[in-house]
Parts: structure tokens; C-alpha cells; sequence
């Protein structure tokens, strides 16, 4: 999904949010429809793999944990002219609990605020609003992804630290941001001939915001298309405890994307089209997705990410101070990360 992304802008993506809003849709799906979403959201799986490992994994996501939060405003909103399917209804709520939300279209103009006030309450008003046409007369349906996460470090930054600095953009384009700094501790980390990648850990260890620092200042591009999932995880296995010094940039992003842009460049293209078969959620037969907008946000401070709360404090024990200078990571041009729980994207940014 990032690579559907300018690599000139900041942005922030949740594949896991968009791939179990899928999950929804693949339930109900047949034919050329089902194939691909299925190679869209899986290798190789069946079916029930497919529906039970993400019926898992949805239920293991929204558990609230030492604070940590991840929030997920997964929404399909069908025109009430067209029936749901009593056996797709059902399967929604055992698996996903979640449940198709019906809507006259035709001249419902408010129908995007009731949309909004839907994302803004499984966010807890994280997310306010998320884009949608004002004019849905000639919609079907429309699904709808959101996500935010919330949490506070395990080892929280010391805001009386902090610095101003230049952060390069690019070649000829450098901004002032505000860094936070960490000085002569532990953390993990790794590096490659090409990368440094720094894992700060949450309250909640089984999550991390793992950076992807290009070792040299202009090369996300090369970087951001040589990281592949199995690249991540590898590169994520072989963290060690390191004595460090960091710097790294305050953060808040949020992205919009038209999903449905996004989806058909990775192969999902038939759900928005004519040929569309979703028979197994009702039983019209001219019925496709209309709309797709998803929304992602993620705040990284101090405390934690969308975390205000700076004041416990807590610096890793280290017995014995090193003799020898500690590694360096200074996160002063652009570079990836991946909020991750148990090794597993939950997001996926660039900061540029």
C-alpha cells in the first residue's frame, strides 16, 4: 500500500485495517471476486484459513493492553434497497463482530456525517471524519477503513531534551522540526550496509515502532522499494539490546487514500465492477462496492504514540556504563517505519 503513496510526501498507511476490511467482504464473495481478494490478503490459504487466521488476528488487534490501543473503524454500508443475506449477516458477527450497516442513499445527504460520527466513535474521536462523496444517489455501497493506535513508551522520552534541528527533505529542501533525544542508553537496534533500523518499544512489548533510517540522506526511494515483508521480518529478528544515542523527530501524521485507486493497483479490481459477484451477501445481482476511503493516524511524542502523558519516566538500567561510545542513530532525513505488534505491520509510514 505505501508504494501507491508519492515517495515526495509524509504519509501513513494501515495495511492490516484495509486487509480486515476485506476480510468482511471476502466472506460474501464468489467467484473471480473472491480469487482476488484472497490472493490480495493471503498466499496460498484456503477459505476457512483464510476467515479464521484474520477472525483471530481482529480479535487479538482490539485488545486493550498496559495501555496500549489499537483502534480499527471498519465499515460496510450498504443502500437499504438491497436485502442482506441472513447466513453473511451471521458470519459477520461470529467472526468479526461487526454487522453490515443499512442506509437509504438517495437523498440522504446527511449519510457522510453519520458516517463520520461512526468512525469517530469506534476511535474514541480519534478519527473525526474520513472522506466519503457528499452525493451517494447512484451508490451501491461503501467500505470504509480507519485506524489509530495509542500507547505509551516503555521507556519514555525526557521532554527537557528535546532540541530544535534542521531535518533534509530532500536535496534542495530542509525544514526545522522539533527532535527528541535520547542520550547514552540502551535500546534495540540493528543495521545493514544500507540501513540503521531503530525498534523503540510500548508499554505492551508485542509492539513496536521499528525506523528504517537510510544510511545514506537521499535514498528512501531505493529503500522503500527493496523493503519487502520478508526483508522486515528479517531485519526485525536480529535486534539486540544497543547503548545508543537517538534523535529522532516528533511526529503527527494522518493520511487519506482512495482505496479504491489503491486496491485495483494491487489486483482487487472486479469489486467495483460490473462483474462484480458478491452474491453470497445478497442476493441482487447488480450490486458492487461504489465507494472505498481509508484513514490512518498516528502521533508519536514523548510519551508514547498519541500519548500527552510525559511524566513517568523510566531509563533502562545499565549496570555499567560502557567505556566506548555508544551508536548513533540521527533521524534527520527521511526514512520508513513500521508500527508493528508481535513482528506483524500494523502501520506503515514514511517521514520526509
Amino acid at each position: 500500500m505505501l508504494r501507491q503513496t508519492s515517495i515526495n510526501e509524509t504519509c501513513v498507511v494501515s495495511p492490516v485495517s484495509v486487509i480486515l476490511a476485506l476480510a468482511t467482504i471476502h466472506i460474501g464473495a464468489k467467484g473471480q471476486t473472491k480469487s482476488q481478494i484472497s490472493r490480495a490478503i493471503s498466499t496460498g490459504a484456503t477459505d476457512t484459513e483464510i476467515v479464521k487466521y484474520y477472525s483471530h488476528l481482529s480479535e487479538e488487534i482490539v485488545q486493550h493492553r498496559k495501555g496500549t490501543a489499537t483502534t480499527i473503524a471498519n465499515g460496510f454500508f450498504m443502500d437499504k434497497k438491497f436485502a442482506v443475506r441472513k447466513s453473511y449477516g451471521s458470519a459477520l458477527i461470529k467472526r468479526f463482530t461487526t454487522k453490515v450497516r443499512s442506509f437509504q442513499f438517495k437523498g440522504n445527504y446527511t449519510l457522510s456525517e453519520k458516517i463520520d460520527s461512526y468512525v469517530s466513535r469506534k476511535t474514541y474521536g480519534r478519527i473525526k471524519h474520513i472522506h466519503t462523496p457528499r452525493n451517494l444517489n447512484d451508490a451501491l455501497s461503501l467500505l470504509v477503513s480507519a485506524a489509530s493506535f495509542a500507547s505509551k513508551w516503555e521507556y519514555s522520552f525526557v521532554k527537557t531534551l528535546n532540541t530544535r534541528g534542521i531535518f533534509y527533505s530532500r536535496v534542495s529542501s530542509e525544514r526545522k522540526v522539533e527532535y527528541m533525544n535520547v542520550v547514552k542508553e540502551n535500546r534495540y537496534y540493528t543495521e545493514t550496509e544500507n540501513m540503521q533500523v531503530l525498534s523503540l518499544r510500548y508499554s505492551d512489548t508485542s509492539y513496536a515502532l521499528n525506523i528504517f533510517l537510510p544510511r545514506e540522506k537521499f535514498a528512501l526511494e531505493t529503500l522503500r522499494a527493496s523493503l519487502t515483508g520478508s526483508v522486515i521480518q528479517a531485519t526485525l529478528s536480529q535486534l539486540k539490546s544497543t547503548y545508543m544515542t537517538i534523535s529522532i523527530p516528533k511526529m503527527r501524521i494522518k493520511t487519506e487514500l482512495k482505496l479504491k485507486t489503491v486496491l485495483r493497483a494491487l489486483g482487487v479490481s472486479e469489486l467495483f465492477s460490473d462483474h462484480c459477484d458478491l452474491s453470497g451477501i445478497t442476493k441482487t445481482s447488480a450490486f458492487k462496492i461504489s465507494h472505498a476511503a481509508h484513514k490512518a493516524i498516528i502521533e508519536i511524542g514523548e510519551g508514547g504514540t498519541t500519548e500527552k502523558d510525559y511524566g513517568n519516566y523510566y531509563k533502562p538500567v545499565i549496570e555499567t556504563e560502557p567505556t566506548y561510545a555508544p551508536t548513533t542513530f540521527i533521524a534527520d532525513h527521511p526514512f520508513l517505519f513500521v508500527l508493528t505488534k508481535d513482528n506483524n505491520p500494523l502501520f506503515i509510514g514514511q517521514y520526509v
